[in-house]
């Protein structure tokens, strides 16, 4: 039976930081892009706070590391592959959001690659909040926020 130092070996740790640091370098573009000037466009600025979120999920689940063990799945590859392939093809057409959303899966999935299945099992929800970092487009923001606006300004007039 192997022990948990066994489990979490140096080289395996090294070859997964190496793995991460390497996608972080390929895909710099989109994730700069993400967090460009987020700190002058007040109403886009929830993409700061989500790296914060997602610490603190983690943080939560911070026990269930011991399920996690550096054994890798092929579903992380496909995951690879998938993302690579649709950050490219919105790329070429001009969809930023998929864009930064197939950087964002090509993440995940070097994630998965490593750590296996379990990572997406024990922490799902803050894999799920990374998702937030892509800046949501103005004309898909404004159709939220003008109804919701309307229906808290007739809300309003109605109590006072």
């Amino acid at each position: 039976m192997k022990s948990n130092r066994d489990k979490w070996a140096v080289p395996k740790l090294l070859f997964l930081f190496l793995l991460v640091a390497s996608t972080l370098w390929m895909f710099r573009a989109p994730f700069t892009d993400m967090f460009r000037g987020r700190l002058l466009k007040t109403e886009q600025g929830y993409v700061l706070l989500v790296p914060c979120v997602v610490f603190y999920l983690v943080w939560l689940r911070r026990s269930r590391f011991q399920y996690l063990s550096l054994e890798g799945s092929l579903f992380g590859f496909g995951l690879v592959v998938l993302g690579a392939f649709f950050a490219d093809q919105c790329d070429k057409n001009g969809i930023l959001i998929g864009w930064h959303l197939g950087a964002i899966v090509v993440l995940i999935g070097c994630l998965v690659t490593m750590l296996g299945l379990p990572l997406i099992r024990n922490f799902g929800p803050a894999l799920l909040a990374l998702a937030l970092v892509v800046p949501v487009p103005g004309s898909v923001r404004q159709g939220i926020a003008i109804p919701l606006q309307q229906f808290a300004t007739l809300v309003t007039a109605e109590i006072l």
